[in-house]
């Protein structure tokens, strides 16, 4: 769960290099051992900004599904800028968003995970 999507609040810097440098600050009271991170999606951009801003913090990096470039440049989703908002953000994120995300997210796993269905057509 990076901050403030899901359950977490939100951080001051929000910026993929802001949630490296809070995982960083994070990583001691772990375990007091380098770890390897295995990160999804969005978060292998925060696990490889932490590797290269931190090498010595790290033990490795393993990224799953993982977005490999920067995309903040890009304009945010109405959806995560709905659940960016204060108050009604968590709101929504505790009522709607995670209740009825489950079928979607049964289908993008259903997809995602049945390597022989044939490839769609292209649109």
């Amino acid at each position: 769960d990076r901050p403030g999507l899901g359950y977490s609040s939100t951080l001051k810097n929000q910026s993929i290099e802001g949630q490296a440098d809070f995982l960083h600050q994070c990583l001691p009271e772990l375990s007091g051992q380098k770890p390897i991170l295995v990160c999804h999606s969005r978060g292998a951009l925060v696990g490889l900004c932490l590797a290269l801003k931190y090498p010595d913090a790290v033990a490795g990096v393993v990224t799953l599904g993982g977005v490999s470039f920067n995309t903040e440049a890009r304009e945010p989703t109405w959806q995560y800028r709905l659940l960016q908002t204060p108050l009604l953000g968590p709101f929504v994120a505790h009522t709607f968003y995670v209740p009825f995300s489950k079928p979607f997210v049964k289908m993008g796993l259903q997809t995602a995970f049945s390597p022989d269905r044939p490839t769609p057509p292209p649109v």
